[in-house]
């Protein structure tokens, strides 16, 4: 008798489960990458505006919390939008192929990076907004960066202004 309660409650999960997809549409930027920018419609109640040479998508990024953020695209950026009707389970993958780039504070005021590419540009920042020229010794993939002579402070250490690491070195 048990065996076939638990047949059941496993069944009953399976079903549900199947039940959770549904057909919702979406609106899709195609861009010329390669890459797509998908937005739920109407929970993210994109708003698509072009002009002076530029097209912006404001959009709804949390529903719940109602924030709003804004894409901006170029005309060679974009090929095409579509809107369709995808299954929709509220549950998406989540893939780059862009790689990461890791920061490790090794000892006291020396930061290991590692995950660079060729032609990446590393920079220090003091917290009053100041570049500081502080030694970087880089090899391949890697880079060290030693703020052992810098005065105590906080600093920001970026890759291309997109990866980003604070510290302060007391």
């Amino acid at each position: 008798m048990s065996k076939r309660l638990l047949f059941y409650v496993l069944l009953s999960w399976l079903f549900s489960v199947c039940a959770m997809a549904e057909e919702r549409q979406v609106l899709t930027i195609h861009l010329t990458d390669g890459n797509n920018v998908e937005f739920l419609l109407p929970d993210q109640n994109p708003l698509v505006e072009c002009s002076m040479g530029s097209m912006t998508v404001k959009f709804i990024e949390d529903v719940r919390k109602q924030t709003e953020e804004i894409l901006s695209f170029t005309p060679s950026e974009v090929l095409n939008l579509t809107i369709d009707m995808v299954e929709y389970s509220g549950v998406k993958d989540v893939k780059s192929n862009e790689p990461r780039v890791r920061f490790d504070l090794t000892r006291g005021s020396v930061l290991h990076v590692s995950g660079l590419q060729e032609g990446d540009r590393l920079q220090v920042v003091a917290l009053d907004g100041k570049n500081v020229q502080a030694p970087v010794k880089r090899i391949a993939s890697e880079a060290t960066v030693d703020l052992g002579q810098q005065p105590r402070g906080c600093y920001v250490v970026s890759v291309n202004k997109s990866f980003t690491f604070k510290l302060m070195k007391p």
